[in-house]
């Protein structure tokens, strides 16, 4: 699915497998906003950005599902702006021969995860990256990332958000499970995570609580 710079796209109990695109959007390349509902995506692969989605607008996905995508940026979801509900991430995994691969499963400038799970995913970088990140009510369970940490937030200069009630376990990286700046978490749990090289949990202005 290709749409032009001027049009919002809806996408409502669908279901899509097998596809692919030689650069960005295995399944939609949408510069525009994207609302994705009750929609599962199996199987799509995006040479570079996108394994099923590449968008530069605001995304917002509910209660849907993306299982085994791939991708060099953003093995399900590469955006902009994202806010994802009540949606899971299976198996999803970078593809990049220079062992460079970021955001297995989401790669965003800022992204807001509230009910969601992350299960299997694989990568070099991470499994989730963005420059914001807020986290509400997420379990992440079992990922691994060969080269840095499963979660990533990449900037530095401001409040770059929170990770709230959520559930991070059986999960290893490299450099930890965490690499953070300026975030805080709260009421989280972090259980028999393994850092291949350094600290579980590292970054930059970090504040955890209870």
């Amino acid at each position: 699915l290709y749409t032009s710079s001027s049009t919002n796209l809806l996408v409502n109990n669908s279901v899509f497998i097998n596809n692919s695109a030689s650069e960005y959007g295995g399944v939609i390349f949408n510069p525009h906003n994207s609302n994705i509902n009750n929609s599962v995506f199996i199987n799509n692969f995006a040479v570079r950005d996108g394994g099923v989605l590449y968008t530069s607008s605001d995304l917002l996905v509910n209660n849907s599902v993306f299982i085994n995508n791939a991708a060099v940026f953003g093995g399900a979801i590469h955006g902009e702006i994202a806010t994802i509900i009540n949606s899971t991430f299976d198996s999803n995994h970078g593809n990049s021969l220079t062992n460079s691969s970021q955001g297995a499963a989401i790669f965003a400038s800022r992204l807001n995860l509230t009910d969601c799970s992350f299960v299997n995913n694989f990568g070099d970088i991470s499994i989730v990256e963005a420059m914001v990140l807020n986290m509400t009510n997420c379990s992440v369970v079992n990922n691994s990332a060969s080269y840095q940490s499963i979660l990533k937030i990449s900037d530095g200069n401001k409040n770059n958000g929170f990770i709230l009630n959520s559930n991070v376990s059986n999960n290893s990286g490299r450099y930890g499970i965490l690499y953070g700046k300026n975030c805080v978490v709260v009421d989280s749990i972090f259980s028999s995570n393994i850092a291949g090289k350094s600290g579980g949990v590292s970054g930059d202005n970090l504040t955890i609580l209870n």
